[in-house]
């Protein structure tokens, strides 16, 4: 059976998107953003908008890869990255962006940078398909291989706790 659809009003999603936006690079706020992206990534899965739900996701990554969480929220941030993922165009700007967080997030757990490298790599490669708005955000995907490259103390255990949670 399909999901069921609740009427979500457009400005409130869009609020909640803004304001997570605002709170996280303009105010530095991390705690405010999470929050403010939690209620649009929440809004938008009721709504099934697919392209709030995978910006939402993005915002609650934060600027920096595995950005002060928990193992659980660390978890928690892959499979929904991973989810939009499969309800976007994979051809567009959008897919390309959690495609080379995933990559990100994934490289600085294991310690290594290679598919964050090849992320990189797809973002720099002169496609049409990638010139579409939200194309631009080369800032936060460029930084990715720099903060994969760095070995986390916590690595094994997001590991663990991945395969735990996993099942």
């Amino acid at each position: 059976m399909p999901p069921r659809l609740e009427l979500v009003h457009p400005d409130e999603l869009r609020a909640a998107l803004a304001d997570g936006a605002r709170a996280l690079h303009e105010a530095g706020d991390l705690q405010a953003s999470r929050a403010s992206f939690e209620r649009a990534y929440r809004l938008a899965e009721r709504a099934a908008d697919a392209e709030s739900m995978a910006l939402a996701a993005l915002g609650l990554a934060g600027l920096w890869v595995a950005e002060r969480r928990t193992v659980t929220s660390t978890v928690l941030l892959e499979a929904r990255l991973q989810h939009v993922l499969t309800l976007l165009d994979p051809r567009s700007a959008l897919a390309l962006r959690v495609r080379t967080r995933l990559a990100g997030e994934a490289d600085y757990s294991r310690g290594t940078h290679a598919a964050a490298l090849a992320a990189l790599d797809e973002v720099r490669a002169p496609r049409a398909r990638h010139r579409a708005p939200g194309a631009g955000r080369r800032a936060d995907q460029g930084e990715l291989p720099h903060r994969a490259a760095q070995r986390p103390a916590d690595g094994p255990a997001l590991a663990d706790g991945r395969r735990v949670l996993r099942g």
